[in-house]
């Protein structure tokens, strides 16, 4: 029944993926980086306590799945919104594929709601937040707003798309307000909370 579901949406979006097996099949599992910076500043098998938000197919999570120990607090939020209602049930589609993904670890939880409203509900003192959903300047400022309080003394915040104005100008921002140092790599950033 599920493929026969697959076919009809692919059958439906023009530019969808070919199949579940290989879409976003080349970043799956891969982990970006700051991953490593982020790592060694934690004992070896420290129980690590993170979130990722904008999970979209749940390929990075799975990287952050497979590169921190097991046994960690995992929260993945994505609210899983087309930007067009045409468009919806392709996001259905990538969100039972993250699903399938992420739950494959037991330690990791799906919370498909809005960046703000889970913050909410994910307990505090996390080690590190990795933000990888808007690219618009007002979303990412107020994610990092809504997560920053969620990380402990020492903990990271960490993200993607450096390159989008959007991006560059809410963490540089937010950086400069608490006199935080950013890291950088290519596409990546992070900066530690005092």
């Amino acid at each position: 029944m599920e493929d026969t579901l697959t076919e009809v949406i692919l059958g439906r979006l023009e530019e969808f993926p070919l199949t579940e097996r290989t879409w976003d099949s080349d970043k799956l599992g891969k982990i970006r980086p700051g991953a490593p910076e982020i790592k060694k500043e934690f004992p070896l098998g420290h129980r690590f306590r993170y979130a990722e938000v904008g999970v979209f197919s749940g390929a990075h999570a799975v990287g952050l799945l497979g590169y921190f120990p097991s046994q960690n607090d995992a929260w993945f939020v994505d609210a899983w919104i087309a930007p067009t209602e045409a468009d919806q049930p392709k996001w259905n589609w990538l969100y039972n594929l993250a699903s399938k993904r992420i739950y494959q670890f037991p330690d990791a939880k799906i919370i498909r709601a809005a960046s703000s409203a889970a913050a909410q509900i994910v307990p505090n003192e996390l080690d590190f937040v990795y933000l990888d959903a808007s690219h618009d300047y007002e979303e990412v400022l107020a994610d990092i707003e809504a997560w920053f309080p969620k990380i402990k003394s020492g903990g990271w915040m960490w993200g993607d798309d450096w390159p989008h104005s959007g991006v560059e100008q809410a963490v540089t921002e937010f950086t400069r307000e608490y006199a935080l140092s950013i890291n950088r790599g290519i596409a990546q950033w992070w900066f530690q909370k005092p």
